[in-house]
């Protein structure tokens, strides 16, 4: 569905019933030959034109209101909480004006200022489609037809109304004027909108916090020495930053997301999903915790030799396309095809829509011995190949099963980010499975465990508090929670393995990019960080020691001391015994 721009519908509708009435009979393509707008747009007039007359805008809600009771029939279907009635007109009561028949004459009568309309007439195509589906779905069973467009079902239509006056409300909302607090967010919400942002904040959950500025002693008897060990921590701090433009750092070496970015495709015809779908795919992968967002035709699951786990529904997915619907005209009181200039019938177009249904190859059996599953390959060209697990697999993912039974906070999965809500106190993740590897998993979860120590019901960090207000508040609050996941992945010896050197390169390009943010407020800030990041670690190290050894798995993990001004390192040791090659930091990475 295109998107509609909610601005436009006041002024559009003001037009169309301006329209209406200075051609009623246009819109009177029909056997009772009443003007007939489509309900959806009436309902619009009602509450954009209240000022206008709207007579013939509702001629045709007036003759359905009219209805003698003999035209209408009952059937009976389940509502899924029991059995359920629904009123209906059949087609050969309508003359005409079946839902179907009002919006072919409406697109008919305002072909030409279609230019002039283009949110009215997608609100025309979503709702006259809308009716079908919801008839469909409803009372499809026992009121079998094979266009729902051509009944008039008055439980279809209670549905259709409460959604437009949803529509209504949205457009309501964003053309009155706005207040100062309003303006404020949006205004917030546009600085912050950043991929990298994962702390949830609801609109007036937190305020701003006055504090007065921190005061920093620096060593040195004199005003000027102090001074001059200022500017040097500066100067320090400027050349850490100017990193980020050295050729050492790449585009290509730019921070790496911990997870594989959603795709959404048919994995036979690698045709790739367009925005609609894909936000389909995802919301479908998310609700079921699929691995992938790999799908494939039901036909072409079962050419392929496939079966279908027990239960499996398929997932429906938009199809558009083109019809060219002849053109009328009135002559002398005649309806006549309409001709160009060359004598050939001219013709109007509508975008008619259907649904393609496939299933995600995580609902799919492979039971051929014979043959090795598809599916391995397919996962495989979907992340960009599956990383080989390193060397101390095994200790990653018991960290991964201590972090995730911690209790420290609630954790969900199978979320469209990652992130840490203060106002719930819930650490959202996406599904597991489309981590790049577990050491990145992780660190994620440690990354939003640390963000979790600073609600304010435990260490109340004010850099919390005022992370969507301030960009160098935001930026502390980052450095302070990758600061404690890298601090506690070198504790625990997490990052020991073929993956060490990619984790503390990618990990400090992180570093570096929220750095920049608190330095071109106060260079001192990012000293700030590194003791409210030793708080947040000595919080979490404990419960974490005490969840591994109610598993009896403690002793796993070496223990090392770790230092808050310094990046991890690898274990010496474990290069030397040969365990695994270093890699080069120019190797292929999955992005």
């Amino acid at each position: 569905m295109n998107e509609l721009n909610l601005s436009e519908i006041e002024k559009e509708t003001r037009y169309l019933v301006d329209l209406v009435n200075q051609n009623p009979m246009a819109f009177a393509l029909n056997e009772a030959r009443i003007p007939a707008i489509p309900l959806e747009i009436a309902i619009l007039a009602q509450n954009f034109a209240a000022d206008k007359d709207r007579r013939a805008v509702k001629a045709y809600e007036s003759w359905l209101t009219n209805a003698p009771d003999e035209l209408w029939q009952t059937t009976t279907f389940d509502n899924g909480h029991g059995p359920d009635k629904a009123d209906f007109i059949p087609q050969k009561h309508l003359q005409g004006l079946t839902p179907a028949g009002v919006h072919a004459g409406f697109m008919q009568a305002i072909q030409k200022h279609a230019d002039k309309l283009p949110n009215l007439i997608e609100v025309a195509d979503q709702y006259l489609h809308g009716r079908r589906l919801i008839s469909e779905v409803a009372v499809g069973p026992t009121l079998p037809l094979d266009d729902y467009g051509n009944v008039f079902i008055a439980n279809t239509e209670r549905v259709i109304q409460g959604q437009v006056a949803g529509l209504v409300e949205r457009v309501q909302e964003l053309n009155r004027p706005k207040t100062d607090l309003e303006l404020e967010l949006d205004a917030i919400r546009e600085e912050f909108a950043n991929e990298h942002s994962d702390i949830i904040i609801e609109p007036g959950t937190y305020k701003k916090i006055e504090q007065k500025p921190k005061k920093r002693i620096f060593a040195g008897k004199t005003q000027q020495a102090q001074d001059n060990v200022q500017a040097k921590l500066e100067s320090s701090l400027k050349r850490l930053l100017d990193r980020l433009d050295s050729p050492d750092i790449t585009p290509e070496k730019k921070w790496i997301t911990a997870t594989i970015p959603f795709k959404a495709y048919n994995v036979l015809s690698n045709y790739k999903y367009n925005s609609e779908n894909a936000a389909f795919a995802e919301l479908y992968c998310q609700e079921a915790g699929w691995e992938t967002g790999c799908f494939i035709s039901p036909k072409e699951a079962f050419e392929r030799g496939f079966t279908v786990l027990k239960g499996t529904e398929t997932n429906p997915f938009v199809q558009r396309f083109p019809i060219d619907i002849p053109a009328h005209e009135m002559v002398n009181g005649q309806k006549v095809p309409k001709l160009k200039e060359d004598g050939t019938p001219e013709t109007y177009r509508i975008y008619g829509m259907g649904y393609s249904l496939m299933f995600n190859i995580d609902q799919l059996e492979w039971k051929d011995s014979s043959r090795p599953d598809p599916r391995i390959k397919w996962k495989e060209a979907y992340k960009g190949a599956i990383e080989p697990k390193p060397c101390n697999q095994e200790n990653l993912e018991i960290m991964r099963t201590a972090l995730m039974d911690l209790g420290y906070v609630k954790i969900e999965t199978n979320h469209s980010q990652n992130a840490y809500s203060p106002s719930t106190d819930t650490i959202y993740l996406r599904n597991p499975d489309s981590f790049r590897n577990v050491l990145r998993f992780n660190h994620t979860l440690l990354h939003e465990l640390a963000h979790a120590t600073g609600h304010p019901d435990r260490l109340a960090r004010p850099e919390q508090a005022d992370y969507h207000l301030d960009v160098a508040m935001r930026g502390k609050e980052e450095l302070i929670a990758n600061r404690v996941s890298a601090l506690l992945i070198e504790h625990y010896g997490l990052h020991n393995s073929e993956l060490g050197e990619s984790y503390t390169a990618n990990n400090e390009v992180y570093d570096l990019g929220w750095a920049r943010k608190a330095y071109e407020k106060d260079p001192m800030l990012i000293m700030d960080t590194l003791g409210s990041a030793q708080y947040a670690f000595n919080t979490l190290k404990p419960i974490i020691d005490k969840k591994l050894e109610q598993m009896n798995v403690l002793e796993l993990f070496q223990e090392e001391k770790v230092n808050f001004g310094e990046k991890p390192k690898a274990d010496p040791e474990l290069k030397a015994k040969g365990e695994y090659k270093k890699p080069s930091y120019k190797r292929r990475m999955t992005v």
